[in-house]
């Protein structure tokens, strides 16, 4: 369910200079204290690991010492007992938390000490913070949300005449996600109908219902809508029946079907995680720094499935794209 990881960084001083008939011995410089960083993964898996290395980079550039303490910790195991009191007996000047399961059981253990979360979705919906812009708690971090205005240029850009943009979401896991959404779209002259979904079972009933409505689909990462591989393959089945542009969760929907999705630097997002760690090492309280949102991005999209639901992207919308032919 969660996971440590972290790597000693020391830097070592030395001097000494010799002359002809006189030694001479520098005057010792003051050198930071190694500060103590305890991490916590929800998972084993490539993105993380990504995440991970991005942070321990952006730490080293920044110039602190650190040691870190790694740790992968799985629901209900003895490893949750051993992390808190690691926790208690280092005391560390932060603690690194990576997924939302490794966020969410630290943030409820854990309230005196700055946590720096990373590879986390809608930090607000999932009650780890306040706003984007404070935390108004012990917590800051790197949020994987792509922002929403940025999806829906995007979906405009690909499928220009687009108008009304549905959306499948249960509305007790990501209503307030698709209600900020709405806003947005509105904003952009865009409708955004948004359309509950109680279970799994109950998706081809509801697509069914509305697809003659849409223009284009566009997802929010609900475990309910994509509670399965099986639903997940469904909704790419159906869209391209329906010819309705589809844009998936990430570059794995596009390669099984989807039109279109965006994708983040995973390391870089770890890299905005290690800087705002090192401002909170450098004395900057958690709620002080606002959550970032990834800074890099890249759009991909299948030109096969363009063909087949009838939709003519222009070519400049392509420039930059990671294009499956």
């Amino acid at each position: 369910m969660r996971h440590l990881t972290r790597k000693d960084h020391v830097v070592c001083f030395c001097w000494l200079w010799a002359g002809a008939a006189v030694l001479v011995l520098l005057t010792p410089q003051r050198v930071a204290a190694v500060e103590v960083i305890v991490a916590v993964k929800s998972v084993e898996a490539g993105p993380f690991a990504d995440a991970f290395q991005g942070f321990k980079e952006a730490l080293t550039k920044s110039g602190a010492r650190v040691t870190i303490s790694e740790y992968t910790v799985k629901e209900g195991g003895r490893e949750e007992a051993k992390i808190l009191s690691d926790i208690k007996q280092r005391r560390p000047a932060l603690i690194l938390t990576l997924g939302s399961a490794a966020t969410t059981w630290i943030y409820r253990q854990v309230q005196d000490l700055p946590i720096v979360f990373c590879m986390v979705l809608n930090p607000v919906a999932s009650g780890f913070v306040q706003t984007m812009q404070s935390s108004g708690n012990n917590l800051t971090g790197a949020s994987l949300d792509i922002p929403v205005g940025l999806q829906f240029e995007t979906l405009k850009a690909v499928v220009p005449s687009i108008k009304k943009v549905g959306v499948l979401y249960n509305p007790q896991e990501t209503g307030q996600v698709v209600s900020a959404a709405a806003q947005v779209a509105a904003d952009m002259g865009l409708e955004l109908i948004a359309i509950p979904v109680s279970s799994a079972e109950k998706l081809q009933e509801t697509l069914d219902h509305h697809k003659k409505q849409l223009d284009a689909l566009w997802s929010v990462a609900d475990s309910t809508v994509f509670a399965s591989d099986r639903a997940t393959e469904f909704l790419l089945r159906k869209t391209l029946e329906y010819k309705l542009p589809f844009m998936g969760l990430s570059p794995g929907f596009v390669k099984a079907g989807a039109l279109l999705a965006l994708s983040v630097d995973y390391a870089d997002v770890g890299a905005q995680c290690g800087e705002q760690a090192a401002q909170v090492l450098a004395g900057r309280p958690p709620p002080s720094l606002p959550i970032t949102v990834p800074r890099r991005v890249t759009l991909y999209l299948n030109l096969n499935v363009a063909k087949a639901i009838g939709v003519a992207i222009p070519p400049r919308t392509m420039e930059g794209a990671v294009v499956l032919r």
